[in-house]
């Protein structure tokens, strides 16, 4: 029996790839893909019309699907609480850390705190290629003002930490906050919480940055543990300029790819995903386990090291937990256009 997904990708990779090119799809030598179930000559050149025809046909819906997306950062308002956000096109890109990203971590890790362990950072191996539909995510991280507006409509129960007056300023992002009330405000406000892929897509884009701005750490784009932090693992090379949260968007050179601000530093941000060790292999719009204990969050904040600020960087906390350097952002997919 034909498999006409096979045809697809087959015919696809035989329009775009040279005579002499050898890619492996499914296990298989694309060259030879199309014959591997069939038998005689005739029905050989069949197969081979069909290889290149569907193959045709495909290349013009992706094309036809591509004139529909809008724009790389593209921007809207998102009207429930005026939260401005942008537009990340679809694509695929290495998500996680190879040898030489976590040998690199480790030893920035040595020289700004003192209980480095690199199997610490193992949880972002293996890398693998993920292929993700376009969507909408906030520009920002949610702020306090945006947050309350949901806690006013019923929608949302209070942050865990009000009388923490340094992190209630109306434009700082909202912290204290457990995954519960995240997710609630993400669909109080007709979206979701990102998938884990899909924020790290935001960061570091197709290129697979380091940082959402490129591979060097410039400590003046972001808000962490600097000079000003007053903790042991403080880095005393760098002054961002605040001590606890900034506002939101104040860091502008460190804007990532796609336009969103704030995707290091500032404050961590919980994801959709359990949180659970990665598996090989291509993944497409992937959502993480379907149960765990635990739940990821990413960006690092501004009580942690430059290494935790690393766009590959993740953690898993229990999703009742709530930290004063811990919040969020939500994102459309554009089928759901705000």
């Amino acid at each position: 029996m034909i498999k006409v997904h096979e045809y697809l990708i087959s015919g696809l990779l035989g329009r775009i790839l040279p005579n002499e090119s050898k890619m492996t799809v499914m296990g298989k030598s694309t060259d030879y893909l199309c014959y591997t179930q069939i038998q005689g000559k005739g029905r050989q050149k069949m197969v081979k019309k069909l290889h290149y025809s569907l193959g045709f046909l495909f290349i013009l819906l992706l094309y036809s699907c591509s004139a529909l997306e809008p724009e790389r950062g593209a921007v809207k308002v998102r009207l429930v609480d005026n939260m401005v956000i942008v537009y990340v096109p679809s694509g695929n890109f290495i998500m996680g850390s190879g040898e030489e990203g976590l040998q690199t971590a480790f030893q920035t890790c040595t020289q700004y705190w003192f209980n480095c362990d690199r199997n610490n950072f193992l949880d972002e191996e293996p890398q693998h290629k993920v292929f993700l539909d376009g969507f909408w995510i906030d520009q920002t991280e949610v702020t306090n003002s945006q947050f309350l507006s949901c806690v006013s409509a019923g929608a949302c129960e209070e942050p865990h930490c009000l009388s923490g007056l340094q992190f209630n300023g109306p434009d700082q992002p909202v912290v204290c906050v457990d995954w519960y009330q995240a997710d609630a405000y993400c669909r109080w406000v007709g979206g979701r919480l990102p998938t884990e892929a899909e924020w790290e897509y935001a960061a570091r884009g197709k290129k697979g940055a380091t940082y959402p701005w490129g591979d060097d750490f410039v400590g003046e784009w972001l808000n962490y543990c600097d000079q000003t932090c007053g903790r042991p693992h403080s880095d005393p090379g760098w002054d961002d300029g605040e001590y606890y949260s900034a506002n939101v968007g104040s860091y502008e050179q460190g804007v990532s790819w796609c336009g969103a601000a704030d995707l290091a530093g500032n404050a961590s941000e919980w994801v959709s995903d359990w949180y659970k060790d990665y598996d090989r292999g291509w993944k497409i719009n992937p959502t993480g386990p379907e149960e765990g204990g635990t739940k990821s969050i990413k960006g690092g904040s501004w009580l942690q090291t430059r290494v935790e600020t690393r766009s590959a960087w993740r953690q898993g906390l229990v999703p009742n937990d709530w930290y004063d350097d811990l919040g969020f952002r939500c994102v459309v997919p554009l089928s759901r256009e705000p």
